[in-house]
């Protein structure tokens, strides 16, 4: 192939792969916020102060933590929903997306759903579009838990988008017939 037609080719895909499509990475959009709160805010402090008066926009990801325990399983279920006008897309940074842990009254550690599981380490990204939302289930087979009262606490590993829940919840005893 002669110089004359390789370089403008390799030209014309430079440009291309440089002008391509990109993932949102959400270091580059809070660079970009940044660098816009900078160049406003000579602009914002000589305008009055109207953002006083407005409401805060609420959060885009809405999140619930439901538990339900028996005497040998205790059933955990994250509800994560897109609340904005618009899809969004969770980006998670391995492929471990979310956590579930079980503290006893004192803070101890009793389960945690991740321990001794092995995740990928890519990138992983979730569309959810507007309005729709994910549920997250797991199941801990409890047999050896005491009857008490517990605390759950679920974590959405979203790099953009991260989410803690918790929750108290009682693991019922076996009852005692009365004589």
């Amino acid at each position: 192939m002669s110089s004359r037609v390789l370089i403008p080719v390799l030209c014309v895909g430079a440009v291309a792969f440089a002008c391509g499509p990109r993932t949102r990475d959400d270091a580059s959009v809070r660079q970009t916020g940044t660098a816009l709160a900078a160049a406003n805010s000579d602009r914002a402090s000589a305008a009055t102060n109207k953002s006083s008066t407005k409401k805060a926009s609420a959060a885009p990801v809405q999140a619930e933590l439901y538990v339900r325990a028996h005497e040998s399983a205790i059933r955990l279920a994250l509800y994560v929903e897109n609340t904005s006008k618009k899809s969004i897309e969770l980006s998670f940074p391995t492929g471990q997306t979310h956590d579930f842990v079980i503290l006893d009254t004192l803070g101890r550690e009793m389960w945690r759903w991740g321990r001794g599981r092995m995740f990928t380490q890519t990138l992983k990204n979730r569309p959810i579009g507007r309005g729709e939302s994910i549920s997250i289930e797991e199941t801990w087979r409890a047999a050896s838990l005491a009857p008490g009262t517990y605390v759950a606490r679920a974590t959405l590993k979203s790099k953009n988008y991260p989410i803690e829940q918790q929750t108290r919840f009682t693991v019922p005893g076996t009852r005692v017939a009365a004589r």
